[in-house]
């Protein structure tokens, strides 16, 4: 699995919130799943190994009393996939020969208060999920860009309420290439930056994002007034 050529999709979950809270988040909701192995490495004791996960595994897992000590957790899905939690960073690796249909669709209850920011990456194109709590103010205002596409590998922007939340759903073609890795790094911190200006309602790097998927010639004029927006404008590819 560390093959990038047998990667097919690969998911990066980012949080800032305290580490037993991001614990508790991520093994209530991977628990729901079917998982055949799960590995905890620590940095003052060796690694604990479970590889017949029932109920008493999980009630051991989700009651641990010690999360802070935790350098990493891994583990693997029974129909295929991997995760990793290190620090506050989950990452999901779908491989090309085994792609678990119910894992992706289950990928969406991972995206919530816990961690706003999804980066990923298929064959066709990045994207990057955003959570915001939800006001109508906001909501309104911002869902006149969405912009969606009939294609997976087309760019589009889709903006929605889930419960008490706004999701915002982006697809582009990055202006230089990037592994998987690389493209988490640069991608994440500009999308918690641009969340971060969504949420005083300065949406000028949303609006650069909807001409880009709207009207390539206007989003090659503009020339972006916030920082926010050039540095969007800068990642985007305006060729594709």
């Amino acid at each position: 699995m560390s093959d990038p050529e047998q990667v097919f999709e690969k998911y990066a979950f980012f949080s800032t919130r305290k580490v037993r809270e991001v614990w508790g988040n991520v093994l209530g909701n991977l628990l729901t799943l079917s998982v055949d192995e799960i590995t905890i490495t620590y940095s003052d004791r060796p690694d604990e190994f479970f590889n017949h996960i029932n109920d008493r595994t999980r009630k051991i897992l989700l009651n641990h009393p010690d999360p802070e000590k935790i350098e990493s957790l891994q583990g693997v899905f029974t129909d295929g996939g991997v995760f990793e939690l290190r620090g506050g960073v989950l990452t999901i690796t779908i491989p090309s020969d085994q792609y678990n249909f119910e894992l992706v669709d289950n990928m969406k209850r991972f995206l919530s208060p816990v961690f706003p920011t999804c980066v990923f990456q298929n064959p066709y194109i990045w994207g990057v999920d955003l959570y915001e709590d939800y006001s109508r103010e906001l909501f309104f205002e911002s869902r006149v860009f969405t912009a969606r596409s009939q294609h997976l590998e087309e760019p589009e922007i889709d903006i929605f309420r889930r419960d008490d939340g706004i999701i915002y759903k982006f697809r582009f073609f990055t202006r230089e290439e990037m592994t998987m890795d690389e493209g988490f790094r640069l991608l994440a911190p500009l999308f918690m930056a641009l969340g971060e200006s969504l949420r005083k309602r300065m949406l000028e790097g949303l609006e650069v994002l909807h001409l880009y998927c709207t009207d390539k010639p206007a989003f090659r004029r503009l020339e972006p007034r916030t920082k926010i927006g050039r540095d969007i404008k800068a990642i985007l590819s305006d060729r594709r």
